[in-house]
């Protein structure tokens, strides 16, 4: 693996752990703070907002910068931002320092995700692709769990502290592969941008992967209280849990996107519908016999988790080769919809869990992912047959 695919992965980590790391402090902070939780919580929300809406505009506004400058930039603006986290007293204060953080993660990682394509071998596109996307599964599976514990070594601020000392640490990395990432972003005019990411098969993508997400995170945020109920496990029993889904995460990325290099995007997310409405449907039938064995709930999450992450290298891919040419500013726009997925689901599980139990669960996430592959197929399907059309008559036409 080259070196310069590990700094960028870790890079990515480093990122999106800043965004969850603290869920796990929520009550220290708020008691230090004199706020409520619910309020507290709002500043992971403020850092995936601003995710969702920087992402594209910043990728548009560096679309010409080196990759290089727009990481260095970045990085600075995250550290100080960590930094000074790690030192107010008042929760606006850290509530702006969240959105400069998360503005400068914005900045990175839509152009991280496009990188990795563009320096990998052809036959590893989809493959490097995967391995970054492991920066993402990273955050949940280790750097959540890690920022956790360390917190409650050395206090929430702690954890702001050891973050920006992560982040030098990844700039040092970079700095390392400076002369990969000195390509500049995509030279091509706003307006060929614009055409690119408002066709239809973009569209088409970033729709079905908003819908299969929303499904698919809405069982992760509300799998405690799901798996208590299935199998009457335990809090450290379900942080077994958790730790399993992370780990076929990981294995689910690489293992995907290895699959898209071989078979293609098509088949690769096929398979990995397949498997996640298939394990909702065992799911929601064995619901009718639960308690469940705790093995057999241990089995189940780790195909449901391998199979969410299998499919990200596939939707990638897909978006890529319908936007050659605006690479980073496509996976702005796919970040923004992971987001808004993850947006989604948590409030149609809430809306669930509120109208029924935690036993609906996967019947609404396989509902959703149904939902999803029928858009990425049917209007895919549509897409292919009407371009085939065009380019027909444009040769009848000559």
């Amino acid at each position: 693996m080259p070196f310069w695919l590990i700094a960028i992965t870790f890079a990515v980590f480093v990122f999106y752990t800043d965004d969850y790391m603290i869920a796990g402090v929520l009550p220290e902070l708020a008691s230090d703070l004199g706020v409520s939780e619910s309020t507290a919580g709002q500043l992971v929300t403020a850092y995936s907002l601003v995710l969702v809406i920087g992402a594209p505009l910043i990728a548009f506004a560096s679309a010409r910068r080196t990759r290089l400058g727009v990481f260095v930039g970045a990085s600075v603006v995250f550290t100080v931002a960590n930094l000074l986290a790690a030192m107010v007293d008042s929760f606006w204060q850290l509530m702006v320092l969240r959105v400069l953080a998360a503005g400068a993660a914005a900045a990175c990682l839509p152009a991280m995700f496009a990188l990795a394509p563009t320096l990998a071998p052809p036959e590893k596109r989809s493959a490097y692709i995967g391995i970054v996307s492991t920066g993402i599964v990273g955050a949940l599976a280790i750097g959540v769990p890690f920022g956790t514990l360390w917190a409650s070594l050395f206090g929430w601020r702690g954890n702001f502290i050891v973050f920006a000392g992560l982040c030098v640490l990844s700039m040092v990395l970079l700095f390392g592969v400076r002369e990969q990432l000195r390509k500049p972003g995509e030279l091509v005019s706003a307006r060929t941008h614009l055409t690119a990411l408002s066709s239809r098969p973009v569209v088409t993508v970033l729709l079905g992967n908003t819908i299969l997400l929303g499904g698919a995170l809405m069982m992760f945020t509300y799998f405690g209280p799901f798996a208590a109920d299935f199998s009457n496990s335990s809090l450290r029993q379900r942080g077994l849990l958790f730790a399993v889904a992370g780990v076929a995460g990981l294995i689910g990325s690489i293992a995907g996107g290895i699959y898209v290099d071989k078979k293609g995007a098509s088949a690769a997310l096929r398979i990995g519908f397949a498997l996640f409405l298939g394990t909702m449907v065992v799911f929601a039938i064995l619901t009718v016999f639960a308690p469940i064995p705790l093995a057999v709930l241990v089995a189940l999450t780790l195909v449901w988790s391998l199979s969410l992450y299998w499919n990200a290298p596939a939707m990638q891919t897909m978006l890529l080769d319908s936007a050659p040419d605006s690479a980073t500013q496509v996976l702005a726009l796919n970040s923004s919809s992971t987001y808004l997925g993850v947006t989604v689901g948590s409030i149609a599980g809430g809306i669930t869990l509120a109208l029924f139990s935690p036993f609906a669960l996967p019947i609404a996430a396989a509902a959703l992912s149904a939902v999803a592959l029928l858009v990425i197929e049917v209007l895919g399907r549509r897409t292919a047959t009407s371009e085939r059309l065009a380019h027909d008559s444009a040769e009848r036409t000559t």
